[in-house]
């Protein structure tokens, strides 16, 4: 609370303050102590359906508290691609800032991808085009591990510790550098792993050229002894990206412990 009254937010220091403490009573006081199941939430001039409650609201807190998917636009229709888009909360915060956006979104697993068509009907996102597919290097078909609906850590990675408890499911694959055909304004990568493998294609293709910016969700160490960092920023460099990074301060530093960040990139020129 204290971060929001003193920082701001895009959306209104207020209106946003309000929000969150909503959300937090409701998850605390009927959520937790009354056992109520609540799936559906009001945020601005959208209604988000989901099926768990504290799900929605850790992701409520990174998506619009932290703003970690803000960016700038020249245009009020920036074409905005979401890779990993889940049950559609960032769609929502992006549609907030910029209603007449042009979104493609991709959704591996059926169950989330069901709530995210169902997200975009209930609000008249006719200008999000919703795919059920996952992005990779190359097409075809692989498996993915699935935690089951609205799970933020499935993924195409077997050797990842959050895949130990999941459970397997064919999903088919395409090259996200397919569906970059023009400009794109603003790209959000969460895709559990597999973020080298989609800008791997992007760079050979040539595809990364047509994209500003882009937010990474980068997943470092799924498997204990794998050190891609380097490998990963320097593609970003060779294609004429700058980045910053925001990463939680451990310390002492563990070894090979499996750890996310966020990764902003932007175009230099």
């Amino acid at each position: 609370m204290v971060l929001i009254l003193r920082n701001g937010n895009r959306l209104g220091r207020f209106a946003m303050l309000s929000t969150y403490l909503r959300i937090e009573c409701k998850r605390e006081f009927l959520v937790h102590w009354l056992g109520r199941k609540i799936t559906q939430e009001k945020l601005w001039s959208h209604t988000i359906c989901f099926r768990n409650y504290d799900v929605f609201a850790f992701s409520f807190r990174e998506i619009y508290l932290a703003e970690v998917y803000f960016f700038t636009a020249d245009t009020a229709q920036p074409a905005i691609i979401d890779c990993g888009a889940n049950i559609g909360l960032a769609i929502s915060y992006l549609l907030t800032h910029y209603p007449h956006a042009r979104v493609r979104a991709f959704e591996a697993d059926p169950q989330n991808f069901k709530l995210l068509k169902l997200n975009c009907e209930r609000n008249g996102w006719t200008n999000v085009e919703a795919h059920n597919l996952a992005v990779y290097r190359s097409e075809g078909e692989l498996p993915f591990y699935s935690h089951g609906p609205e799970s933020l850590v499935s993924s195409l990675r077997e050797d990842s510790a959050s895949t130990r408890r999941s459970s397997v499911i064919p999903v088919r694959t395409v090259r996200l550098s397919t569906f970059v055909e023009g400009p794109v304004d603003f790209a959000k990568i969460d895709i559990e792993g597999a973020e080298e493998a989609v800008v791997e294609d992007l760079v050979e293709s040539g595809a990364i050229s047509r994209i500003r910016q882009m937010v990474f969700e980068y997943h470092h160490h799924m498997a204990p002894r794998e050190d891609r960092l380097g490998r990963f920023l320097s593609l970003l460099e060779g294609a004429g990206f700058g980045y910053q990074l925001k990463a939680p301060l451990r310390s002492p530093f563990p070894r090979e412990e499996e750890q996310f960040f966020m990764l902003g990139a932007y175009r230099k020129d």
